[in-house]
């Protein structure tokens, strides 16, 4: 909705947004696992975890959560994701969206919980 430090007054519209992006994920992750990334989402997910990385240090968390909502537009043009990149991602969106992203772990197929596993690194 905008920068942590701005502040912001609240809007039920927004919400709107929010449910949309968690509807996107959910349908992503719904989907069996695929073998092997494309070439475009493996690139878009290592670009992905530079941004949100340099963005959680910085507390701009908006666009931490638009570069996710970018790499779930192309994996949403896939026929998957590999589990490696889901558990990513949902790595990734754990900082912000804790319970979200427990959800999503499980989901993935992984074991023990998102928010104790190592931060991912990029390529």
């Amino acid at each position: 909705m905008g920068p942590f430090e701005g502040g912001g007054d609240w809007s039920d519209t927004g919400i709107k947004g929010v449910d949309r992006f968690v509807q996107k994920i959910w349908k992503v992750f719904s989907r069996e696992a695929v073998e092997k990334d494309s070439k475009e989402v493996i690139t878009k997910l290592h670009a992905t975890i530079k941004k949100v990385s340099q963005d959680i240090d910085r507390l701009q968390f908006n666009t931490a959560l638009s570069a996710l909502m970018e790499l779930m537009n192309l994996a949403n043009k896939e026929p998957g994701v590999t589990k490696e990149t889901a558990e990513t991602f949902a790595t990734l969106i754990a900082p912000m969206a804790p319970h979200l992203a427990e959800e999503l772990w499980e989901k993935a197929g992984g074991t023990g919980f998102a928010i104790q596993q190592d931060w991912p690194t990029y390529d």
